[in-house]
Order: structure tokens, then sequence, then C-alpha cells
């Protein structure tokens, strides 16, 4: 991919729909950076050759601060490549960031754009600097993300879970995500703690009941979810039930 540095009228560049940023930040205090450093950026505008205009790769905010100086007329340094599919297009922009960070969200939303194009996860993880489980989670829950602000790590979170209410409780809980997935996470352990004691008392041959039948004398009291260590190497009496009360 060839890049050539020319003249270009800002009247002619444009913005691309692909780009995954939505806070383009204090576009003022940039102008004046550039206005104080000679009047056009040190980096100039990436943009690609389409048709008659100029489709923006990296650069989008040096573009809307040249455009708040000079207006449409003025023309400016750009580098240009007569062409670049849609897939380097984003990966382009997701790799260099125009100084100024790309939010969580942001990056987010760009990850799951590459995938949708079907760019290899080694490539998206060069390019957006996420992880492989980051990568992965966002395949799992592609789509999920649409008019929302979600962050990689909460996809990764949400993905973690099989169940739809608990991918959502996740996805829907803004900047409580951590918070939500621990104690969806805790449930869960709890439950499946609890479905371990039941398969304890089943191999131990002790009947689980609700009520305490007449006439007998508590030996052993236990949360659920702790039973099944407690019955180890437990010598179990001819006769023993286990009553379920509440929590034990």
């Amino acid at each position: 991919m060839q890049f050539e540095k020319r003249a270009v009228r800002l009247g002619d560049i444009r913005p691309s729909g692909q780009n995954p940023r939505e806070d383009f930040g204090d576009i003022g205090a940039l102008a004046r950076s550039i206005e104080a450093t000679g009047g056009e950026p040190l980096n100039p505008v990436v943009v690609v050759a389409d048709g008659n205009v100029y489709r923006i790769v990296d650069g989008e905010r040096r573009y809307r601060a040249l455009s708040s100086i000079y207006g449409e007329d003025r023309e400016v340094s750009a580098l240009v490549a007569e062409s670049m599919d849609e897939a380097n297009e984003l990966v382009a922009m997701l790799a260099t960031d125009d100084k100024r960070q790309l939010t969580e969200a942001e990056r987010a939303r760009g990850v799951q754009q590459m995938l949708v194009l079907g760019i290899d996860e080694q490539r998206i993880e060069r390019a957006s600097r996420a992880t492989a489980g980051q990568i992965r989670a966002a395949r799992k829950l592609r789509g999920s993300i649409e008019g929302r602000q979600v962050t990689l790590d909460q996809l990764e979170a949400a993905s973690a879970f099989d169940d739809e209410k608990d991918v959502e409780a996740v996805l829907a809980a803004g900047d409580g995500w951590a918070g939500k997935a621990d104690s969806i996470r805790r449930r869960n352990e709890r439950e499946e703690a609890k479905a371990e004691d039941y398969d304890a008392f089943g191999d131990a041959g002790i009947p689980v009941v609700k009520e305490r039948p007449e006439g007998t004398s508590w030996v052993l009291w236990a949360s659920l979810g702790t039973v099944a260590k407690e019955l180890e190497g437990l010598d179990v009496a001819p006769g023993t039930v286990a009553v379920i009360s509440g929590g034990g």
C-alpha cells in the first residue's frame, strides 16, 4: 500500500463512516495547538482517494481542527492512498488512534466491526491491542453492543456466562458491570456447590427431606454448599436423613 504526500483541499476530504470514535474531545484546543506550531499538524491527515473526494483513514480530529481554522477552501498536506479496502481502512483507524486514545467503548466497537469484516484475530489483536480472550468474547457476543457503551473487559466478563439473562445483566450494568459479574459468579458458584451437595447425599444413600422426622436428633449442621466436603470420610449411620432447612 503506497502513500503519497500531496496538497488536498479541505472541502474535498470526508470523514469515514467506519470510524469507531464517537468522542472527538476538545477540537478547539487542538486547533490552537496547530496554529501555534506553524498552521498544520506535524502528522498529516491520512486519506484514501474515493472518486472526487478523499476519505479519512487516520486524522479526523486533525481534519476537524483544520476545518475550524481555515474552512473548506484551504489546501493542506495529506498522505494519500489511491485505494484501500474496507478492512485495511478500519485496521488503520484502530491502530493509529490519532494521538488521542480511543475510549474503551470505541475500541470494543472497532473490534466488533473488524470481526464483521472477517479480519483475522491476530491482525485485530495487533491493531486494537485487545487480548485474544477479549477478541473471542467480542466474536461470541457480536452485535450485542449496538447503541451501548460497552468495553472489551465487560464483553469478556459477560461472555463467561451461559445464561442469556446473565449476559444481558452484565452488558446492561454500565459502569457497575464488574460488581454485577462478580455477583452472578458467586451466585452460580453457590448453585453449583448446592448441586454437588445433593449428589453427595445420593452417593451416601442419604434421603433429602424438608421436615425433620419425629424422634430424631441433630448430628451435623452445615450450610448448603459445604455438605459434600463434610461428608468426606464420615461414617453415615443407617436411617440418616438430610433435612433441608433454609440455607442448611
